[in-house]
C-alpha cells in the first residue's frame, strides 16, 4: 500500500486538530485551578514542541559526527590512546592478552 500527498496531509491535519484539543484541554484544567487559561493555552501550544525540536536536533547532529572507537585496557579500564599499542600507558600491562581470574 501506497501513502499519497493527499493522505499526509490528512493525517497532518488530523494531527494538528488533536494537538489544539489537547492544548484546550489543558487551558481549561488550568482556568479550572484558578490561572489564566489563555495563558496556559499559549504556552502550551507554543512551548511542548521546544523539547522535540531539541531532540530532533540533538539526534541529527549526533549521526552527522564521526565519532572514532574508543578501546580500554582490558586490566583497568582505561582509554587507550589512537593508534596501535602493546602496553597500557597506565597500568603498563599488555593490552592484546587478557588474563581470568
Amino acid at each position: 500500500m501506497e501513502i499519497n500527498r493527499t493522505q499526509i496531509n490528512v493525517l497532518i491535519a488530523i494531527t494538528a486538530v488533536l494537538y489544539v484539543l489537547l492544548c484546550l484541554r489543558i487551558s481549561v484544567v488550568a482556568k479550572r485551578t484558578g490561572h489564566k487559561a489563555w495563558l496556559w493555552f499559549f504556552i502550551t501550544l507554543f512551548l511542548t514542541p521546544l523539547s522535540a525540536i531539541v531532540l530532533f536536533l540533538q539526534i541529527k547532529s549526533a549521526r552527522n559526527t564521526k565519532v572514532p572507537a574508543q578501546t580500554r585496557c582490558l586490566h583497568c579500564g582505561e582509554v587507550l590512546p589512537a593508534g596501535p599499542t602493546d602496553t597500557c600507558p597506565y597500568c603498563d600491562m599488555k593490552t592484546n592478552q587478557e588474563f581470568y581470574a
